[in-house]
């Protein structure tokens, strides 16, 4: 095994399209975001004698660790360590960027990426589902009031303390498609930014914000509950989001079966199949 990497070009498009394809079919979600994903340049190549065979993206993130994602390999390849040797490669090029820690997302059903994960000495971190709702622009007359926080550290560090959805995912929030640990001065950062909302003062508190769909043509919107009782957070979330004209909303929720029944059932959220059981790993460098 001979293994090359380099940084995706916008010449390797073509190329890259075609794995994508070979590895998930004609809908991939990647194939979408291509150009926007290779401009950022964190798109990492897996090259054997000429010949793409993986892919994987490399994305720092607000805590000061990366986030790893798109992993794709060539179906003739799996098995032979694609993604592990991606990982190494990804690995030593946060170390020169002083970068100690690497984060990405596994449905718990993939279970070759798990075995490549725990190969590569990722530890399971916490577990997730996510949920979306496709919103009714004819709803665009019901705009609720929500107010955006401007929250002090103590009033952070008393958010994070208190909150059950950060302790059931072990301390970690996800939002805009990654997972980063919930500090003060990240939670503080989005409310200097106005990211951080109430609909009635701290007995509820949410982070809101826009995140790029898989398909570049949807107006989609991320959101995550610190602090609040989720059915009501849902219900005038869905009112907001459609009165911003959104197109769908979404947030990454405890794996727990009472918020997903919640989710489901009560405010008719549906289960993402990508991440239906979702499992965040992570490695120190």
């Amino acid at each position: 095994m001979e293994y090359s990497a380099r940084i995706a070009a916008k010449e390797d498009k073509k190329d890259i399209t075609v794995l994508c394809r070979r590895a998930m079919g004609e809908k991939d979600y990647v194939i979408g975001i291509l150009d926007k994903t290779i401009a950022a340049g964190g798109l990492f190549l897996a090259v054997e004698r000429g010949r793409l065979i993986g892919v994987s993206n490399f994305q720092e993130i607000a805590d000061g660790s990366a986030w790893l994602s798109m992993a794709r390999t060539d179906p003739d390849y799996r098995g032979k360590r694609v993604a592990g040797f991606l990982q190494k490669v990804m690995a030593l090029h946060a170390r020169h960027m002083g970068i100690r820690k690497l984060r990405f997302l596994v449905n718990s059903s993939n279970t070759p990426s798990i075995r490549a994960a725990i190969r590569g000495g990722f530890q399971p971190i916490c577990e997730t589902a996510h949920v979306s709702f496709t919103l009714r622009k004819k709803d665009s007359n019901k705009r609720k009031q929500m107010w955006p926080l401007r929250l002090s550290n103590s009033e952070v560090a008393s958010i994070i303390s208190s909150s059950s959805y950060l302790e059931k995912l072990n301390g970690y929030l996800g939002f805009g498609w990654h997972f980063e640990k919930a500090t003060v001065p990240a939670i503080r950062n989005a409310s200097e930014k106005g990211k951080v909302y109430s609909f009635d003062g701290l007995k509820t508190v949410f982070l809101l914000g826009g995140a790029e769909a898989w398909d570049p043509s949807i107006d989609h919107g991320e959101f995550f509950v610190l602090k609040g009782t989720l059915g009501s957070i849902f219900k005038i979330i869905k009112d907001y989001g459609a009165s911003i004209e959104l197109d769908s909303i979404g947030t990454f929720l405890p794996y727990n079966s009472y918020l997903i029944r919640t989710a489901l059932r009560e405010n008719s959220f549906q289960l993402d199949p990508w991440a239906d059981h979702g499992i965040v790993f992570e490695r120190k460098i």
